[in-house]
């Protein structure tokens, strides 16, 4: 046997753990945290800057107040041109671009402005406005010259070299300006952990729009946008917006009172105005001198005589201008910019020409999907009227579903840019009507005024009334109808008896002939006076009667004592 007794074999042996001092975990804890902490301070102190530090961009920014567009301007021999989208989005926004044209045009209150691709010269109310650069295109993107729509706008437009940034700025609105009380940092976002965007050194001056969570967000004087912390910042003050100047209009011809325009449907051979009954009350007339021709272009069977003789007895004129209720002809003209400015244009030559008081446009059965492109042909021809001393009105339909009738319409937009927007409220059963019935009963028309006053201001609506009505014939071939002046109506007040259509709120008429049942809704003074006493009620412009040759001498005094709120005899049924 071995002396081994006492002395453990290799294998059996094991390895005993160091001795650490207790706690140990939490010093390595506590290093980790310091490191953090010393990580942190360091990005706080200077980091940031390094990871965010401000490059100028590679194409100039666009920032309109507060707000940086997307779309970037063009700089071009100094000058700033802007973007489509930013001026339709911020400045205008019914400019139009037509592709095909390559025409840009804009609109406000007295000015028409076009101006055509890289062509030096923009047009502003037909008078020609030469420009130090043109409007661009690039990549089918329009841009139009900052200088111009500057002047025409009221806008302070700048471009800031050092940062690449063209500052836009409305002149009407109010600014809040104030200015660094320290120095400290420009960030991107509310917050002492966001990125900077560069140092703002103690009283630089600072725009400020508005407030979030304790910081400003504002735009420095070299146009970067950022916040700065509300303590760093000292208002100086709100600074009220300047008002912007329109150039002055010609003074407008229009009628003084309640207006009541009444339409005389002409032919080519000019009437007599001189030997026209009187017609109490009527301060405007509108002649059918207008149409638009397949061309695209204006006819006129105008008379200068008809206008001085007109202008001899009161009344302003009015021509209408009608489409010739083409739909087809309508769009065509409607979408082609240059068709449309050159209506325009010749309206406003033969206003010039024969001493036109004022334009009535009577645009009837179009495609609705033409409703916006009709809206800024009115808008334009308002601003060309309007800076004529022009009166224009629009004639619309009552709202309702039917697609070229009364759809077609943006009451609304309409009402905006015109001086006038005349509801026709009659034909509620037109001649090709499946159904006998009134050409205006009168509840259907409070119900059509109360519509239309839900999209246009009270003062701006005119009412339109019948001097007529329709004799309709019933068959067993089927329903026709005539439509008859008032006088050529009351005739037949000897065939029949009159009774009262309570529905309707008009006389009616009834009666047998042969095979054929003869049915007749009357117009009298008494029903028109209802019409435009409902006017006055309702704080309406005035009425617009439709035609004067359907009238009758008792026809024009009710409409007048109806407006100016005097009584007429209940019941009346003579012409």
């Amino acid at each position: 046997m071995s002396a081994s007794i006492g002395i453990p074999s290799r294998r059996l042996r094991t390895r005993r753990p160091p001795r650490v001092p207790r706690g140990w975990p939490w010093l390595v804890a506590l290093a980790a945290l310091c490191g953090a902490a010393a990580g942190g301070l360091w990005l706080w102190q200077g980091g940031w800057t390094a990871l965010a530090a401000w490059t100028a961009p590679a194409a100039p920014a666009l920032v309109f107040e507060g707000t940086r567009l997307a779309d970037a301007p063009l700089l071009e021999r100094g000058e700033v041109l802007l973007p489509f989208s930013a001026v339709k989005e911020r400045i205008d926004p019914h400019a139009v671009w037509d592709r095909e044209a390559q025409l840009f045009i804009l609109t406000t209150d007295r000015r028409l402005i076009v101006f055509a691709r890289d062509d030096l010269t923009a047009w502003v109310n037909e008078e020609p406005l030469r420009l130090t650069v043109p409007m661009r295109v690039v990549n089918d993107r329009p841009y139009v010259p900052a200088r111009p729509l500057a002047e025409i706008y009221g806008l302070d437009v700048a471009y800031h070299a050092a940062t690449r940034t063209v500052t836009v700025d409305r002149r009407s609105a109010p600014r809040l300006e104030g200015e660094a009380e320290a120095a400290t940092w420009l960030r991107t976002a509310p917050g002492r952990f966001a990125p900077r965007l560069g140092r703002v050194e103690r009283g630089s001056a600072v725009r400020v729009f508005e407030e979030q969570a304790g910081w400003y967000r504002v735009r420095l004087a070299d146009g970067r946008l950022g916040f700065l912390p509300k303590d760093a910042v000292r208002l100086a003050g709100l600074v009220p917006g300047e008002t912007a100047a329109e150039p002055s209009p010609s003074a407008p011809r229009s009628p003084a009172g309640p207006l009541h325009l009444t339409w005389d449907l002409v032919g080519a051979t000019p009437p007599d105005v001189a030997r026209y009954p009187a017609m109490p009350g009527v301060n405007a007339i509108s002649p059918t001198w207008l149409h638009l021709a397949a061309d695209g272009s204006v006819t006129s069977i105008a008379d200068a005589g008809y206008v001085a003789a007109a202008h001899a007895r009161g009344w302003a004129v009015w021509p209408l201008f009608g489409n010739g209720f083409d739909p087809q002809l309508s769009h065509r003209v409607l979408h082609d910019s240059r068709l449309r400015l050159q209506v325009e244009r010749q309206l406003l030559a033969y206003a010039r020409i024969y001493g036109f008081d004022g334009i009535n446009v009577d645009w009837e059965n179009m495609d609705p999907a033409d409703r916006d492109a009709f809206s800024q042909f009115i808008r334009e021809l308002a601003s060309l009227a309007r800076a004529a001393g022009l009166v224009l009105s629009v004639d619309v339909t009552f709202p309702g579903p039917s697609p070229f009738w009364q759809l077609c319409y943006d009451r609304a937009a309409l009402a905006r840019a015109a001086d006038y927007v005349i509801a026709m409220g009659y034909d509620q059963y037109t001649q090709g009507s499946p159904q006998a019935g009134p050409v205006a009963a009168l509840p259907w028309v409070e119900a059509g005024v109360e519509a239309m006053l839900t999209e246009v201001p009270a003062g701006k609506l005119v009412l339109g009334v019948p001097l007529y009505t329709r004799l309709w014939t019933e068959t067993e071939d089927g329903l026709t109808s005539v439509a008859l002046g008032m006088a050529d109506a009351a005739r037949y007040l000897k065939r029949a008896t009159a009774v009262t259509d309570a529905a309707a709120g008009l006389p009616y008429l009834t009666w047998r002939e042969g095979a054929a049942t003869r049915k007749m809704w009357l117009e009298t003074p008494a029903t028109l006076h209802a019409r435009a006493s409902l006017a006055r009620r309702a704080g309406l412009a005035g009425v617009a009667s439709w035609q004067r040759a359907f009238a009758t001498g008792a026809a024009w005094e009710a409409l007048a004592a109806g407006l100016g709120g005097e009584p007429w005899p209940a019941g009346e049924l003579s012409p």
